[in-house]
């Protein structure tokens, strides 16, 4: 897919580009490209999530590790309306899909930045029972009564009668609801005209653990260092081939590419090829291959699960079950580099599935 290609292009010379204005340039490119791509995303992920092709991969973890996640991520946006974006530190365990719950806490931040023109966004929790209410409270223009169910249907927007898509797309509330059902939490929502909104979503609430072995967690599964990685990229398409190669050279990996199954054995098969740490594979390859055949053959000839996700520009909801039901993570393409560099490193940091014993889930799309 073009748009796949041009956005590994653009981040791999961002890396490369100092000159002030060229990067100026960069930047525009890559709006224009974001733009175009987060359409054709949140139109995939509603499909996925109608297809049952996204499925939660429970475990407890310290919620501040998502609550600090997702402050990073839009601290940038908040401060150029010069909001100010702030965390309520919290020790609580939860129980859940960590990608999954921050994308929902996501969506609900970036709701809250979008549309909050002044004042202070808080991202914090409060203990309700056995649960932990996760919540975003922001000072923005609030939502009129008779539209608080509503702002849940795809594509609805209240305060974007202009239709600027730099205020999203109307589909961000709508994916959260949908994820929160298929996690078994639950979404509450609050707001009052012209003073603001407060979003929240209940998560079942876990006994605490010892700090320094939540920070050593949070350290191995969410900053891994991906510099020596090696991976084995398989993908048909010349241009997507390269431009994902230079962007994985650019974070430090050593990339074994290969356009075929055969090709990506041969390379394996060498005396002084490293072994793989991890596998990209595209779904549909040459000679009516797949990538999980790709994948499925080589763990085998390493005699090692090796890690392995699946892109694919395959929209079909039927192809996304089978892919899930075989127990791949999946990207669809356009894949933004941070989302890909994400999986990554939630796949290296040690969740990697035994050969034998893969469970049949897929986690999709990560900030």
């Amino acid at each position: 897919m073009p748009l796949h290609a041009m956005q590994m292009y653009i981040a791999a010379l961002r890396q490369k580009v100092h000159d002030k204005d060229a990067l100026a340039v960069v930047s525009d490119i890559d709006a224009v490209s974001v733009s175009t791509g987060r359409l054709l995303n949140a139109l995939l992920d509603i499909s996925q999530l109608e297809a049952g092709a996204i499925k939660p991969q429970f475990e407890d973890f310290p919620i501040q590790e998502v609550l600090r996640r997702v402050a990073r991520a839009f601290a940038p946006f908040a401060q150029r309306k010069n909001l100010d974006l702030r965390i309520v530190p919290s020790s609580a365990y939860v129980n859940s899909d960590p990608i999954l719950l921050e994308r929902i806490v996501g969506n609900f931040t970036s709701n809250a930045v979008r549309y909050t023109e002044s004042g202070r966004i808080l991202i914090g929790c409060r203990r309700r029972g056995n649960d932990l209410s996760v919540e975003v409270l922001d000072t923005g223009p609030g939502i009129p009564e008779e539209q608080k169910e509503a702002i849940f249907d795809a594509f609805h927007q209240i305060h974007n009668k202009e239709r600027d898509r730099s205020k999203g797309l109307g589909l961000g509330l709508a994916i959260a609801q949908r994820l929160a059902a298929y996690l078994g939490h639950r979404i509450e929502h609050q707001s009052v005209l012209g003073r603001g909104s407060r979003f929240a979503i209940h998560v079942e609430r876990r006994d605490s653990v010892r700090q320094e072995d939540v920070a050593a967690a949070a350290q191995e599964r969410w900053f891994v260092d991906l510099q020596g990685t090696t991976i084995l990229l398989i993908e048909d398409d010349d241009a997507v081939l390269q431009a994902t190669t230079q962007l994985l050279e650019s974070w430090g990996c050593v990339v074994l590419a290969a356009r075929t199954t055969k090709s990506a054995l041969e390379l394996i098969a060498r005396s002084n090829a490293p072994a793989p740490d991890l596998i990209i594979a595209d779904y549909r390859l040459p000679d009516g291959s797949t990538g999980v055949e790709a994948i499925t053959r080589t763990q085998l000839a390493l005699g090692s699960a090796v890690p392995a996700l699946i892109i694919t520009g395959d929209v079909e909801v039927t192809r996304l079950r089978d892919i899930a039901d075989q127990g791949y993570r999946v990207l669809n393409k356009p894949v933004r580099p941070a989302k890909l560099r994400a999986l990554i490193s939630h796949l290296l940091s040690g969740h990697a599935p035994a050969l034998d014993s893969r469970p049949k889930e897929i986690v999709e799309d990560v900030a």
